[in-house]
């Protein structure tokens, strides 16, 4: 140890002032790398954690800036700093420790080092996680909005209303249905879906097996709002289901 500086001897009664100037600073250093005005540690309470009073740290965006624990501080910020911690300032190998009591001292790990870096790998990876969810969340809403927006474009040929009054029937332009089959074709189930919400009907599928072996299938049918059994598809139980989806729709479209 080359020397002490006694905390309770600084000129001011909240902080501290550390860098080259004198008698400016509280605690002068004659490196050169070390700025005029270099940082300062103030007491004063920790608004952010809410821990009570304490030391922080302020850098005051010094050219080679300040080490806490071996890793550099960021500018004009305060830090919150505890018994215990080492400092290093500008590109002096001088190492610094304040000390104090051991009630301001950091709680000790109950852990080795190795498994407290897997717990901070952890936590970093469960938040890319939970980032990565909430941004395929909105991506979804996002193509779920512009779907509804194709749909209301779609308009199936249905009015309420006002509209009803001026009813005319669907044009059945051939480039706007190869559109419309399109849209069957990648999620029937969702264009009916559609139309019964607006309907306030409930859709429920039935499925059934038929045959056995190289002949097994399943069939699924579908009741219509307007009272009648539905189209039939075959096949496996998703490909019955498109299968009866796509004719319905176009019925629905030519209602």
């Amino acid at each position: 140890m080359v020397g002490t500086f006694d905390l309770s001897q600084r000129k001011h009664p909240t902080f501290v002032v550390f860098g080259r100037i004198h008698p400016g600073c509280d605690l002068v250093m004659e490196h050169p790398s070390i700025s005029r005005y270099h940082c300062i540690l103030q007491y004063g309470d920790d608004r952010m954690s809410k821990t009570g009073k304490g030391w922080h740290i302020f850098e005051l965006g010094s050219t080679h800036g300040t080490k806490m624990n071996k890793k550099r501080l960021p500018p004009k910020q305060y830090i919150r700093t505890r018994v215990g911690f080492i400092f290093q300032f500008g590109e002096s190998t001088r190492i610094y420790n304040l000390t104090g009591p051991q009630d301001d001292a950091e709680a000790e790990w109950d852990c080795s080092p190795t498994e407290m870096k897997l717990r901070k790998h952890k936590k970093e990876l469960e938040a890319k996680l939970r980032a990565a969810a909430a941004q395929e969340m909105i991506e979804d809403e996002k193509r779920d909005a512009k779907g509804e927006d194709e749909e209301d474009g779609c308009g199936w040929g249905i009015n309420y209303g006002e509209d009803a009054k001026t009813f005319t029937a669907p044009e059945h332009d051939a480039h706007l249905m190869e559109d419309r089959e399109a849209y069957y074709n990648q999620d029937p189930k969702k264009a009916l879906q559609k139309f019964f919400e607006r309907e306030g009907f409930d859709m429920n599928f039935e499925f059934s097996e038929q045959g056995q072996g190289h002949t097994h299938k399943w069939v699924c049918s579908i009741e219509w709002v307007f009272g009648v059994v539905g189209e039939m598809g075959e096949g496996g139980e998703g490909s019955s289901l498109k299968g009866l989806g796509c004719p319905c729709a176009r019925k629905i479209d030519h209602f």
